[in-house]
C-alpha cells in the first residue's frame, strides 16, 4: 500500500479516536490530525499556502524533480544493465592496451561510481586531455558510459567494461 494512503488512515484513525474518548470535542490535536491526513495529496492540490503568523509553505514540484533525476539517470541505468549476449560475443573480447586498462580500472578503484575526467586522469597517471580523448573512444566501443548531470560530465563502467576488466 502506498504511503499517501497509509497516512491519511492512521491519521483519521486516530481522529476518530480521538473524538470518541468522552468529553473531548474538536480540539487543536483533531485539527492537526486532520492536517496530518491531508499531507499527502496537500502538494497535488497547492503550489504554496500562507498561513497565520507571516508563515509561508512553498511546495516543490516534485513531480518536474522526478523527471529530471530520471532523466539524468536513465543513460547511466542503460550502459550499467547487462544486455543479452552469445558465446560468440564473449570470445571476441579485443586485446587492450596497458593504458586502456589503467582507465577502465581507475573507473573500477574508485569510491565513486561517477568520475570526473580529472579524477581519472590522476588515478591512471596520465594527462587530463589524452584521457579525455580515450574516455570518448571507450564510451564508442561500449565499455565506459557518459553521462552528463549538473557537475558536468562523468564516466562510469559499463557491464562490458567491467566483463574486460574481469578477464583480464
Amino acid at each position: 500500500m502506498k504511503i499517501e494512503y497509509i497516512i491519511p488512515i492512521v491519521a483519521l484513525l486516530a481522529l476518530i479516536g480521538h473524538l470518541f474518548v468522552p468529553g473531548i470535542t474538536l480540539d487543536l490535536i483533531s485539527v492537526f490530525l486532520i492536517i496530518i491526513a491531508m499531507t499527502p495529496w496537500i502538494p497535488k492540490l497547492l503550489e504554496s499556502a500562507k498561513l497565520p503568523g507571516g508563515w509561508e509553505l512553498k511546495f516543490r514540484n516534485l513531480e518536474q524533480h522526478v523527471s529530471d533525476v530520471e532523466e539524468a539517470v536513465n543513460p547511466l541505468v542503460e550502459s550499467m544493465t547487462e544486455s543479452e549476449s552469445n558465446e560468440s560475443d564473449a570470445t571476441q573480447i579485443h586485446a587492450r592496451s596497458e593504458e586502456d586498462l589503467k582507465i577502465l580500472n581507475a573507473l573500477t578503484d574508485s569510491r565513486f561510481t561517477l568520475r570526473s575526467t580529472s579524477g581519472v586522469a590522476k588515478s591512471s597517471g596520465n594527462d587530463r586531455q589524452i584521457i579525455s580523448k580515450r574516455l570518448m573512444e571507450l564510451a564508442g566501443e561500449g565499455l565506459v558510459a557518459r553521462v552528463e548531470g549538473k557537475k558536468g560530465i562523468r564516466w562510469a563502467l559499463t557491464s562490458e567494461g567491467r566483463d574486460l576488466i574481469d578477464d583480464a
